[in-house]
């Protein structure tokens, strides 16, 4: 909360440790950079069955900036008839320290929220490592982060 000082000795307005650690809590809080979001989109396949692999996407998204990954959200076109598909994200092809994000039917949407340091460059790719029983169609994958 703004405080408003007044001149003089009548001013009331003593210069003590309170007043000067307010100032020094509102300075720091004014230096902190708001965070800047990113977003970007891949289909995989859009109205054809999907299928283990990566579903006509293998070449991914280039990362658009250096930041953190923070949230990556599946579409499905259909659900699965029955079970769980499962998704593995990697970069650069590789899994290591990647989600798996599973989607059990009847889900069509099914989103991961966490952390994941990435370099502009690097490739985003999503292949499907398991199927529920009759799988359904299309595949979107959005990605979101912050830039660094």
């Amino acid at each position: 909360m703004k405080q408003t000082w007044a001149d003089g000795e009548l001013g009331e307005t003593p210069i003590n440790a309170e007043r000067l650690n307010h100032m020094e809590d509102g300075i720091e809080e004014a230096d902190l950079p708001t965070p800047v979001k990113w977003t970007s989109e891949t289909k995989a396949t859009d109205a054809g069955v999907r299928a283990t692999g990566y579903n006509g996407a293998s070449i991914g998204i280039a990362v658009p900036y250096t930041g953190t990954l923070e949230r990556v959200q599946l579409r499905f076109g259909t659900p699965d008839a029955t079970g769980t598909t499962t998704v593995q994200l990697r970069l650069d092809g590789d899994d290591e320290g990647m989600p798996l994000i599973a989607m059990t039917a009847p889900g069509i949407s099914q989103v991961w929220v966490g952390s994941v340091v990435i370099t502009q460059g690097q490739v985003l790719t999503a292949q499907v490592m398991t199927l529920g029983g009759t799988p359904g169609t299309g595949l979107a994958i959005s990605y979101a982060g912050t830039i660094a």
